[in-house]
């Protein structure tokens, strides 16, 4: 009965952390789509107009409705140079999805799965469940949102697994770096069960960790079922 309701609950924060991952790498190519949109129109634009204008220098407006309707308004005023090298493979934009999901996933672990993970395990206490990874995150969180994202002397003197950050470093995970962030938590997920329960050969199969190699970019591809 223990052992059920265990696999149940891990079952779910799995499936939380894939919706979350799959939130992620949706967003990530969506950035390189948009960046790909820009050179391809700047490309097309340098082709027609006269040589020397420097186009990265150039307005580019994000608004609502017809720009020529009086109820049009700008929802965002950038340079097309900045929108291009924020929404670049590695840009600003990737490095604030890492850090988002650093902060949904130890969001959701600490306000809905923590606890009844923890009483799936017998524990009174939820503060007693404990996982190193997932502790890390919390600090990483601590830093993102106050602290603009840069480690703080007293975050990188508690880290227990995640320990190249060092004081002063950019929160930064690049797409292998979070891929295999996931990966290790469902590991830790993993080490939960067996500990609890004893060995299971087809655990491993069943939540997909594939501790080998790491895709350092993300391709989307379809497969025939």
């Amino acid at each position: 009965m223990i052992q059920a309701q265990l696999n149940r609950e891990i079952g779910a924060f799995a499936a939380a952390m894939d919706e979350l991952y799959g939130h992620y790498l949706d967003s990530i190519n969506g950035f390189q789509k948009i960046h790909q949109f820009i050179v391809d129109g700047q490309k097309e634009a340098k082709r027609l107009l006269p040589p020397g204008i420097d186009l990265d220098s150039r307005e580019l407006i994000i608004g609502c409705g017809d720009p020529a309707d009086p109820s049009h308004f700008i929802q965002h005023r950038t340079t097309q140079g900045q929108f291009k090298n924020r929404n670049a493979r590695g840009g600003q934009n990737c490095i604030r999805a890492a850090q988002l999901l650093i902060v949904l996933i130890y969001s959701f672990w600490e306000t809905r799965y923590r606890s009844s993970i923890a009483a799936a395990l017998g524990l009174k206490d939820t503060s007693a469940l404990k996982v190193p990874l997932v502790g890390d995150l919390r600090l990483l969180r601590n830093d993102i949102v106050p602290c603009s994202g840069r480690i703080q002397k007293e975050t990188a003197a508690k880290l227990e697994i995640m320990t190249h950050f060092k004081e002063g470093d950019e929160i930064v995970l690049k797409e292998d770096a979070v891929h295999t962030l996931v990966q290790d938590l469902k590991a830790a997920l993993d080490s939960l069960v067996v500990h609890a329960g004893g060995v299971d050969p087809h655990h491993r199969t069943v939540w997909q960790i594939h501790g080998g190699t790491v895709r350092p970019k993300t391709e989307i591809y379809e497969t025939d079922l």
